[in-house]
């Protein structure tokens, strides 16, 4: 980018990352989790629904809950709630990754810092 000062290319460069982070973060936020080999959505709107069925059903009660393909799982509350808490922790790690990669690209003091960030919020298997 020619004919910028040093300071507006580090400022750049910073904003640029942080967009960067955005995109990838909310992509492994959206990405899904794998329950019983069944994909199911990961978004706040699948959090919502969960909760709600879970509240409303007993603890003998079957729901059919579809997944992300619309693979049908036929669940109880508890599949419902191992659902629940692996997108509760799904969204754990993305927003503490967050937080690390945004306090990397506060404390960079060159442009070369900035870009050396790694932006990675691959979700660690067990």
């Amino acid at each position: 980018i020619a004919g910028l000062s040093g300071s507006r290319l580090f400022e750049k460069a910073k904003l640029a990352k942080i967009r960067e982070n955005d995109v990838v973060r909310d992509a492994a936020i959206n990405c899904g989790v794998t329950y019983q080999n069944v994909l199911f959505d990961s978004d706040t709107d699948q959090k919502v629904n969960l909760l709600a069925v879970i509240s409303t059903i007993s603890d003998e009660d079957t729901i059919i809950w579809f997944g992300k393909n619309n693979d049908a799982l036929e669940c109880n509350k508890t599949d419902l709630t191992a659902i629940g808490e692996l997108i509760t922790n799904l969204h754990a790690f993305c927003w503490t990754k967050n937080a690390q990669i945004k306090t990397a690209i506060s404390a960079a003091q060159t442009v070369k810092e900035v870009t050396e960030i790694e932006i990675n919020y691959q979700f660690p298997e067990d």
